[in-house]
């Protein structure tokens, strides 16, 4: 989830077909109101369609999901990182991961001027998103798999628009 609003607010809950996920972390970036980047997570034996409901504890200007499905995961994550960001170009932390397992991350952010574009360090970019509102405020998710273990992977979340007002970047890692 990646969501922006131009007052301070939280993830109330998250509900995946009428299940409640349960969050694995959430960044929120209240410098400049709310920036958030969240993952949240659930089993799910079956089937390939869901609704999913977020909610805010108050309203919000925008919000992005990305959705991935998790193969082999012993279900919570094993590690996980976040970083926020005032003044600055980039989002980045380091995390672990264990041997065939994967790295998921949601960043959010809102540049000064210039176009938000995204480019990921060590993460493969899935998705990159430019709100209808402010062509400044953007939203990407990211993944990869490992089949190795990874220790302190350093992962760089990048925008392209000038000098971020805010952002937040949320990483979690799941295997076996």
């Amino acid at each position: 989830i990646a969501s922006r609003e131009n007052a301070a607010r939280t993830i109330s809950s998250v509900t995946i077909a009428g299940n409640t996920a349960t969050n694995a972390v959430t960044a929120n970036d209240p410098a400049a109101g709310a920036g958030i980047a969240a993952l949240y997570y659930l089993a799910v034996p079956s089937g390939t369609t869901a609704t999913i409901v977020v909610t805010f504890s108050g309203g919000m200007r925008r919000c992005y999901i990305n959705v991935w499905a998790v193969y082999g995961s012993s279900g919570a994550p094993t590690h996980t990182a976040s970083d926020t960001v005032f003044s600055a170009s980039a989002l980045n932390t380091t995390i672990s991961c264990n041997a065939n397992g994967a790295i998921l991350g949601m960043a959010e952010a809102l540049a000064s001027s210039g176009t938000a574009s995204w480019t990921w360090t060590n993460l493969t970019e899935q998705s990159d998103f430019q709100s209808s509102e402010s062509a400044q405020a953007g939203y990407s998710g990211a993944h990869s798999t490992f089949s190795s273990a990874q220790s302190s992977l350093s992962i760089t979340a990048t925008n392209a628009g000038s000098s971020l007002t805010e952002g937040a970047l949320a990483l979690a890692a799941f295997g076996p």
